[in-house]
């Protein structure tokens, strides 16, 4: 069940009569039969039976591939595939941080830039800028 359900009456009602017509159909079904197929709990397919929560797209999907059926809600007709999700693209690898004692060990002249910015008292600021090997 998602986290925050939509507050849709006519998909809750449309998913219970759903339900009931595959119980027509199937009278031998158990309630955890039923809850195994749509991969929730008992607890939840109750409060979809009784029109207390509503399912998210996959409960649907799940339901309208198994027993083969259309979901009904306000006169239009949705198989299982009207309620598939988009697979997310593979986010790219961010850069691998590097371990700044790794990075001192490393460095030399070259990657190495410091400047007095400042002086106050007998203290020195300076600002240092570590160039990565290249």
């Amino acid at each position: 069940m998602s986290k925050r359900p939509p507050n849709n009456t006519a998909l809750r009602y449309a998913f219970i009569k759903l339900l009931s017509d595959v119980r027509q159909r199937n009278h031998r079904l158990k309630e955890a039969e039923i809850a195994d197929v749509l991969q929730v709990k008992r607890q939840t397919l109750w409060l979809y039976s009784k029109g207390r929560a509503t399912p998210g797209g996959e409960v649907i999907k799940r339901a309208c591939d198994h027993w083969k059926v259309k979901l009904t809600v306000s006169g239009f007709e949705f198989s299982g595939s009207a309620f598939e999700t988009k697979k997310k693209a593979p986010q790219e690898a961010l850069p691998a941080q590097q371990d700044l004692f790794d990075m001192l060990g490393t460095l030399t002249s070259r990657n190495l830039e410091a400047k007095v910015v400042g002086k106050v008292g007998d203290s020195f600021y300076l600002q240092i800028r570590i160039k990565e090997a290249g």
